[in-house]
């Protein structure tokens, strides 16, 4: 069930259930599905904007040729390009970016910038991505679905519980039909995490990429 937030996020959207009906199905299909649907995103280029819990606000943009990502959230921007990535955090009164080159071939993103997402109220889409194809290993998981639009996307929605072995044992996530996260709610590593989409474009600013205004930029 949605929480109060992600609620109150549908209905200042304009966004109606289409199914109030929730089916059981077996969680590798459920799960499995979801999760290569998030994966199909390479060739998208799109901007999503969330409301978080506490009233803060994240964002992904997502670009390709060459395929690039930042996320934005309260406290920092993380910006994943194919030979460097750029860690940008408040401190004090300033930013601060740290830049590291990728080796070849690239590594992929280091799972603690992800974990640094988390700890202020975001989870990325790879991050959902491990957490449904570890629903999807376990024949104990208890997975159930419905439908949704969110931000006048159509979205399929999972509700899991009981997996093993993975960071986030109870949860639920939203997908839109293009691949886009829509939702999620559930207490990953620790932290409660819960945030519904509520803006989204089929395209990038130009700054989408670049580092926050007057950032110190650190290059290791």
């Amino acid at each position: 069930m949605l929480t109060g937030l992600i609620a109150s996020v549908l209905l200042a959207a304009g966004c109606d259930a289409l199914s109030d009906v929730s089916q059981m199905g077996e969680p590798g299909n459920l799960a499995g599905d979801l999760a290569t649907r998030l994966e199909a995103t390479d060739h998208l280029t799109y901007t999503a904007v969330y409301q978080i819990i506490g009233g803060g606000e994240a964002s992904v943009a997502k670009a390709v040729d060459p395929n690039r990502v930042a996320y934005t959230y309260p406290g920092g921007k993380l910006i994943i390009a194919p030979t460097e990535r750029t860690d940008c955090r408040t401190r004090g009164t300033g930013v601060s970016c740290t830049v590291t080159q990728v080796a070849s071939p690239d590594p992929g993103p280091d799972p603690a910038l992800f974990a640094e997402l988390v700890k202020h109220g975001m989870v990325t889409p790879p991050v959902v991505v491990g957490l449904l194809n570890a629903t999807a290993l376990d024949r104990d998981a208890e997975v159930t679905q419905r439908d949704t639009t969110v931000a006048g996307q159509h979205a399929t929605c999972v509700n899991v519980a009981g997996v093993d072995n993975a960071a986030a044992s109870t949860f639920e996530v939203c997908v839109t039909t293009d691949g886009v996260l829509g939702s999620f709610i559930g207490v990953v590593d620790g932290t409660r995490v819960e945030f519904a989409l509520t803006q989204y474009q089929g395209s990038v600013a130009d700054d989408a990429f670049a580092p926050p205004a007057n950032a110190t930029m650190i290059h290791r």
